[in-house]
C-alpha cells in the first residue's frame, strides 16, 4: 500500500499550519519587542518564542523529508523503519 491521498492532505494540512503559526508567533514577538521595555523578561520571551519556532520550523522540515522520501515508492508498512 503506497502513501495514500488522506496521508498526504493530512500532511499538507500540518504544514500550512504550522507555517501559519510561526508567522503569527514572528509578527507577534515583533510587535512586543517594540512595544516593551528591555528588560531580561523580554529577551527570555524572545528566546522561548524563538525556540518554538524552530521547533515548528523542524517539523515543518521532517514532514516535507518524509513526503519526499515516502513519494509513491516506499509502502506505508515499511514507513516507521524511516522514523
Amino acid at each position: 500500500m503506497l502513501v495514500s491521498e488522506k496521508l498526504a492532505s493530512e500532511i499538507h494540512t500540518i504544514v500550512i499550519f504550522h507555517i501559519a503559526a510561526i508567522l503569527f508567533i514572528t509578527g507577534f514577538t515583533t510587535y512586543i519587542i517594540l512595544k516593551a521595555k528591555k528588560t531580561p523578561l523580554l529577551y527570555s520571551f524572545i528566546a522561548v518564542a524563538a525556540m518554538i519556532c524552530l521547533w515548528m520550523f523542524s517539523k515543518i522540515l521532517k514532514w516535507a523529508a518524509f513526503s519526499s522520501y515516502t513519494s509513491n515508492t516506499i509502502p506505508v508498512s515499511q514507513v516507521h523503519r524511516l522514523l
